[in-house]
């Protein structure tokens, strides 16, 4: 079996890397509108409805996306990819072994 690793780690970063560029153009749209306006953020906003949306998703969004692909560089630094594995097999032993289940009170 193959591994995917790396073509996942290029989508999350990318998917990244296009939240933000999506996020800073939105602004860039929102500003020259605003300066048409005469200066005025409410009205720029309001002309400027689709760059509002996606500025408030964009940043909801690259909070996740932005996380899992800090959190998988982490994993690449530190040679972990098969992290869940781990958190699997340590979750199991907690579920199966009654030590961890009742707690000791001597």
């Amino acid at each position: 079996m193959q591994r995917n690793y790396r073509y996942f780690f290029l989508f999350i970063a990318t998917s990244t890397f296009l939240c933000i560029f999506v996020f800073v153009f939105a602004w860039l749209s929102v500003y020259s509108q605003m300066e048409d306006n005469g200066g005025s953020m409410w009205m720029a906003l309001r002309k400027e409805a689709y760059s509002f949306a996606l500025i408030i998703y964009t940043s909801i969004v690259v909070w996740f996306v932005g996380g899992l692909t800090v959190f998988h560089l982490y994993l690449i630094g530190t040679n972990q990819v098969v992290y869940f594995l781990n958190c699997i097999y340590f979750f199991k032993n907690i579920v199966t072994n009654p030590d961890y289940l009742i707690p000791d009170f001597k």
